[in-house]
Order: structure tokens, then C-alpha cells, then sequence
């Protein structure tokens, strides 16, 4: 197209192209114009805004600019009109999709424990076991494609929704796996990042929740850990960033000082700035 037809084509024909591209993807949810004018139009599927707008008239750019929600989405060096809209479309199912496993969660039953697996771009597939259940749902297309999952009606758990809520949402590209248990207190999710990081998230009906950094210990290790817990494992208290700690193995420790070796750094953390994991998980 030349730049003389980007400046003239009507903007509501400009986003045909990214309508059709979203009904293609996320087929199972409403996508319309709800607003549109020579200057912007607004499209609304599922509970996401998307406002379009002209980019420019240089035909090597998009000929199009979207903002999802008050979130611009930014063209790459060179892209062409279809790969930004490819590119867009891959945002906004990304998104619908965190938020239908958000609303799965809040009519989650009882459960024994619970996985997530996130496979790339394909979505989410879910696993709950429990008193009289072993069911499995899917995510895909910003729906819930499947649900063999027993859902209850009526108020979530909010021990449980903050579980959700320390899920750490990835790049679309990447891939991640969650267990979640069911404990005395509340519950225990273990979290394996495409990143090589893991995670373990803590919430209890008091209303405390945790979330501690682990490197080097895979997940196997901590679930044996968490249903047989010994005073191997400690956690030291950070500042400054996302996690309350981070997880490593206590090599030695005396009146002042443990050391404490993360992956293969060791650290020597004065006392009184450290836990024993046990200790931890029993509020828990």
C-alpha cells in the first residue's frame, strides 16, 4: 500500500483487518465497534478496550496505532501492517486469558491441590484434584474452552484469590508451571518460570501472604520438602524487591551469623535476618 493509500483509506476500513484477526483468534468472544469517527475508533471485545488510530502515511510503519486500555502498543523498526496486528491480536488474547484463569479462580472448590501449565502461546490447561475430583479445564482464545472442573457458585475464597494474585504473568512467548496445595491454614503454590526461576507463594486465612525467590532447587525437591519439611532449607529476608526472601540450604550458623548458599553463591546473613522454611510453612 502507499503511503497516498494510508493517508486517504478510511480508518474504520484500516481496522477490518485487526476485527477479522481478533474474531479469527478469539473466536468464542464478542469483538465490535462500539465508537468510531474519521479520527479514532474504539473496539471492545470481552472486557478489553482497544482504541485505533492513524499511525502515519510512511508505508514501511503500521498504518494503524493501538492503545489496549491506556496502554499504547508501539510498532517495531520496519513492521509491516499485518505482523503489528498479529503482534496486537497476541497481546489482547494473552490478556483475556489471565483474566479467565483470575475468574476461573474465584469459583474454584475445595481442592486438594491445583495445576496450571501455560504452554507458550497455546494458553492454559488446568488440573484440580480433590474429595471426590480429578477434572482438568483449558484456556484458550480468552475463553474456557473446557471445563470438567466442578465450580461453585456464590463468594471466592480470598485465601485462595490471593494465590492468584502472586501468579507472576509472563511474556506471551513464555511458558510456566504452578502447584498449588491445599494446607491446615491455607494454601502453598510452587511456581516454575521458562526463566529458570521458581517461586514459592504462601496465603493463609489470617490474610498473610508471601512470595519467596528460589534458585537452584527444582520443584520436585520443594514439593518432597513441603510434605516432609526439615530445617535444611531457610529463607533470608530481602528488601527492594518483589519477594519477601529468598530460599536457600543453611550450610552453617551460629550465635551472630548463618551461612546460607543460594545455587551456587553463599551468603552469610546475621542472625535474626533469617528463617528456618519449617518454621514458616507451619503459619501456613
Amino acid at each position: 500500500m502507499s503511503s497516498v493509500d494510508e493517508t486517504t483509506t478510511p480508518l474504520k476500513t484500516g481496522v477490518i483487518a485487526l476485527l477479522l484477526s481478533l474474531s479469527t483468534f478469539c473466536s468464542t468472544m464478542q469483538c465490535e465497534v462500539v465508537y468510531a469517527t474519521e479520527f479514532f475508533v474504539v473496539i471492545v471485545i470481552g472486557d478489553i478496550c482497544l482504541t485505533c488510530v492513524r499511525h502515519c502515511s510512511d508505508p514501511s510503519h503500521s498504518c494503524i496505532l493501538v492503545s489496549i486500555g491506556t496502554v499504547i502498543v508501539p510498532y517495531n523498526e520496519q513492521e509491516s501492517t499485518p505482523a503489528y496486528i498479529q503482534r496486537v491480536v497476541g497481546i489482547v488474547t494473552w490478556q483475556l486469558n489471565w483474566k479467565q484463569l483470575y475468574k476461573l479462580f474465584e469459583r474454584l472448590p475445595v481442592f486438594k491441590f491445583l495445576e496450571i501449565a501455560k504452554e507458550e502461546e497455546k494458553g492454559f490447561s488446568i488440573k484440580a484434584v480433590g474429595d471426590g475430583f480429578d477434572e482438568t479445564a483449558m484456556i484458550q482464545g480468552g475463553s474456557i474452552v473446557h471445563c470438567g472442573i466442578p465450580l461453585i457458585v456464590g463468594q471466592s475464597n480470598p485465601t485462595l484469590m490471593n494465590q492468584a494474585l502472586m501468579l507472576i504473568p509472563t511474556e506471551l512467548e513464555q511458558s510456566f508451571y504452578t502447584c498449588i496445595f491445599a494446607t491446615m491454614n491455607g494454601f502453598v503454590g510452587l511456581h516454575n518460570y521458562q526463566d529458570k526461576r521458581s517461586v514459592i507463594s504462601l496465603s493463609n486465612v489470617q490474610g498473610i501472604t508471601t512470595k519467596l525467590f528460589i534458585k537452584g532447587i527444582s520443584l520436585f525437591v520443594l514439593e518432597k520438602f513441603i510434605k516432609e519439611p526439615s530445617y535444611e532449607l531457610v529463607v533470608f529476608f530481602t528488601t527492594g524487591t518483589p519477594f519477601s526472601g529468598a530460599v536457600g540450604h543453611l550450610e552453617f550458623s551460629c550465635a551472630n551469623y548463618a551461612v546460607i548458599r543460594v545455587d551456587k553463591e553463599r551468603y552469610s546473613v546475621p542472625t535474626g535476618q533469617w528463617a528456618s522454611l519449617k518454621n514458616i510453612l507451619e503459619m501456613f
